[in-house]
Formats: C-alpha cells, sequence, structure tokens
C-alpha cells in the first residue's frame, strides 16, 4: 500500500539545502511582498511531523 520510506536521510542537511534555497530565492520578502495592501496574516510553524 504505501512504499518504504528511505532511512537514510540527512534531514539536517536537507534542511540547510531548504533554507539556502530560500535565502537565493528571497522566498520571505516575496511573501511578504505578494500579500502588502491584504489583511494581517500569521502563519504558525510548527514540527515538520506529528
Amino acid at each position: 500500500m504505501y512504499s518504504k520510506v528511505d532511512t537514510n536521510l540527512n534531514f539536517v542537511e536537507r534542511e540547510k539545502e531548504v533554507l539556502k534555497f530560500w535565502k537565493e530565492n528571497n522566498i520571505a520578502q516575496k511573501a511578504i511582498d505578494q500579500r502588502e495592501g491584504c489583511d494581517t496574516f500569521t502563519f504558525y510553524d510548527g514540527p515538520p511531523t506529528a
């Protein structure tokens, strides 16, 4: 029913890659700019897994 999950994932390295992508592409500022003039929006970040 489900595909087996690779247990050799390096989560620290994956997080670093995502952070690098966000910084290189200025993702946080783009998100702010897209909502300019809109109602206030609050984003609550939480754990990546339940």
